[in-house]
């Protein structure tokens, strides 16, 4: 036979052996993570019986809920190659593992992850073959005692081990005694082992990550971790954890960074020694979800953590936040205060983190119209332009002087201001919101949404929720130009669907047909009632088409953002470029270039407002048109201003040049 066809042959028959399934109770899939293929199986009491394959394969994967395997017998994987076992699926119970079940797998086999019926003991004797295991799950066994007898030794190259609902109740002091010399992640869960055995884990020196969660632990004892100097995760949520020892973290502070002490016992008064530490590398912290009344940040408590960047204080019972409490936060990127009790967050408790990009504080309990959250521009005194992220759904607050903290916050990305009984979205409120992508605003008292509502958020806005308002008509003009908008949601508003609607039925049309998505159900007629806009036939809303609108363009053409009406012109304008060039305490100096004819220019004028004070007047007044700067003067010091430079034109109308919010320095 001819050498080239036998080759030909040879490879036709190892393509088809790969191609083909070691067993066909179960299906082999590729993905995306690996080059080597998946074994995944179903509907299973029994092991399969596996053919011969030379194939090495990434995973058998057994996890389904349909799989409801009791016995692993004799070569139950007998004539497979694998490098992962996962028999974790919350169905199997394994009751009997044969002593030769694991028979053939030690070559190869890299994780295995088990699953008993909380009788059978841990199989260490099945597996001691599997020397090259560096993961091991077991759960749902029978281990009493965890003592120096317990045959960890089986697996020297061991990496990870993970305990969970062992029913283990004690771990002795030579638990682990030359075992586990490599392992770097050791995960203890839901036992019941309330007093920590500190002498056994201090054995277990090249650990980098420690989870001890739900086992009972009352207290942090001295010397917990004094040997675990690698240590850079450590997790004990859901313990009854109520008292730090002296010394409690002594050898890993250095290194930490990650801790983990939610779903604890923890207060104001014993969480006290955790500040007394410096804690240099450390990054995220979770202290929410305490079981006890935690109802004020100790002072000091974060004094010493410059790196922390991530921090959960959420479903405590914090009233208030004082002005030095996130002293030393400097380098905080994300903080959780949600589902806590504050009313109150002192001017300048954020200023401490100039890095701030995401904050929480929705759902605040104990709220009202009388007893609302003093949202304002005072509270965010520092991180105006930092905060990327705002959650404040779900609250009660002072429209006034929730509006003017938005407003300052020019580069948010991502607002949900729902269920805060907001009624009125004020003129240009977003005009200098050019990143603004997601604004969530469902369940509050909206009834009107018009085009100075949104401006400003043309081209980032991506994804808009005005769900369940008292909204009956949005015109064209309010969307016309929203190039990225994919999602509309706007269910539970009384639109009346008529040729009013037009408009914006043209625009979701477009947004559906560019593979968004809109829900904007129409409430009435009643032949039309929770029929979806987009989905109609023009003829079945509109019989006359209407005129399209012209819209104003605000950059050019608008009246002051308090007044109700907005002017237009065909005026021919010089350009004009505006700005602040200095500023103090009681003083804004403004400045201005003109380019251009001034023939039709009558005058310029001011326009300015204090933001966050109880006196919202808009003060106005002309400047001569030779002018090319002006002061304000008697500001108050520390305050926010909207100031806002306008063209008043020979025929009557006004031209807005722009809006600028500044602050007096304190």
């Amino acid at each position: 036979m001819n050498s080239a066809l036998v080759v030909i042959i040879l490879l036709l028959q190892v393509g088809y052996t790969l191609s083909q399934c070691p067993t066909t109770s179960c299906t082999c899939v590729t993905v995306s993570s690996s080059t080597k293929r998946v074994i995944r199986c179903g509907n299973l009491n029994v092991m399969p019986t596996f053919t011969s394959s030379a194939e090495l394969f990434q995973k058998l994967d057994l996890v389904a809920q349909s799989n409801n395997i009791q016995v692993l017998q004799a070569n139950a994987f007998q004539g497979i190659r694998v490098e992962e076992i996962d028999m974790n699926g919350d169905n199997i119970r394994l009751q009997n593992v044969h002593p030769l079940a694991f028979s053939g797998l030690q070559q190869n086999l890299k994780i295995i992850r088990l699953r008993g019926d909380s009788v059978l003991p841990p199989p260490f004797s099945q597996m001691q073959n599997l020397t090259n295991l560096q993961e091991l799950q077991l759960e749902y066994f029978n281990m009493p005692r965890i003592e120096r007898s317990s045959p960890f030794y089986y697996f020297p190259n061991l990496l990870t081990l993970r305990l969970r609902n062992m029913q283990t109740t004690s771990v002795s002091a030579d638990a682990f005694m030359d075992q586990l010399q490599v392992i770097n992640r050791f995960e203890f869960e839901y036992n019941d082992v309330p007093t920590f055995p500190q002498p056994a884990i201090n054995r277990l020196r090249t650990l980098e990550h420690l989870s001890w969660l739900h086992n009972g632990m009352e207290t942090i004892p001295s010397g917990s971790f004094r040997s675990l100097n690698n240590l850079t995760e450590l997790d004990l949520r859901g313990n009854q954890i109520a008292s730090l020892d002296y010394g409690c973290f002594d050898g890993i502070t250095e290194k930490l960074e990650f801790l983990a002490l939610h779903l604890n016992k923890l207060n104001e008064r014993n969480i006290v020694p955790l500040g007394n530490y410096s804690w240099p590398k450390l990054e995220q912290l979770n202290l929410g979800h305490m079981q006890t009344d935690f109802q004020d940040i100790p002072s000091g408590l974060f004094r010493n953590m410059p790196n922390l960047a991530n921090l959960m204080l959420t479903n405590n019972k914090l009233r208030q936040i004082k002005s030095n409490d996130f002293a030393g936060l400097r380098n905080m990127r994300s903080m959780d205060l949600s589902e806590n009790y504050i009313n109150t967050i002192h001017k300048g408790a954020l200023a401490h983190m100039p890095l701030l990009d995401t904050l929480d504080i929705r759902a605040q309990y104990g709220l009202s119209a009388s007893n609302p959250l003093n949202f304002s521009l005072d509270i965010f005194q520092g991180t105006e332009v930092a905060i990327k992220t705002l959650y404040i759904q779900d609250n009660h607050l002072i429209e006034q002087h929730a509006w003017d903290a938005i407003g300052a916050m020019k580069n948010l990305s991502n607002l949900d201001i729902s269920k805060t009984k907001l009624s009125n979205i004020p003129s240009l409120v977003f005009y200098n919101h050019n990143q603004l992508g997601s604004l969530k605003m469902q369940r509050n008292n909206l009834s009107v949404l018009r085009q100075e509502s949104l401006y400003g958020l043309k081209t980032s806005l991506e994804m808009i929720d005005i769900s369940f308002n008292q909204i009956d008509v949005i015109d064209e003009c309010v969307f016309k130009g929203f190039s990225k908008l994919k999602f509309v949601l706007a269910d539970g508003n009384p639109f009346a669907c008529n040729c009013n609607l037009y408009g914006l039925y043209q625009f979701l049309r477009t947004i559906n047909s560019n593979g968004g998505y809109t829900s904007v159900p129409c409430s009435s007629p009643s032949n039309l009632a929770n029929r979806e806009l987009s989905s109609l036939q023009t003829s079945e809303f509109c019989t006359s088409l209407p005129t399209a609108a012209t819209c104003p363009d605000f950059k050019s053409t608008t009246t002051p953002p308090s007044s109700t009406t907005s002017t237009t012109t065909a005026v021919p304008l010089p350009d004009v470029q505006f700005g602040i060039s200095f500023v103090n305490q009681t003083t804004v100096v403004l400045s201005w270039t003109v380019n251009g004819d001034l023939t039709s220019v009558k005058d310029f004028r001011v326009h300015f407002q204090q933001l966050g004070g109880n006196d919202s007047v808009i003060t106005n007044f002309p400047i001569d048109k030779s002018e090319r700067d002006h002061a304000i003067t008697g500001l108050s010091p520390g305050s926010y201003y909207m100031i806002c430079f306008f063209i008043d034109l020979t025929d009557s109308t006004q031209q807005l040049i722009g809006c600028q919010i500044e602050q007096t320095r304190p």
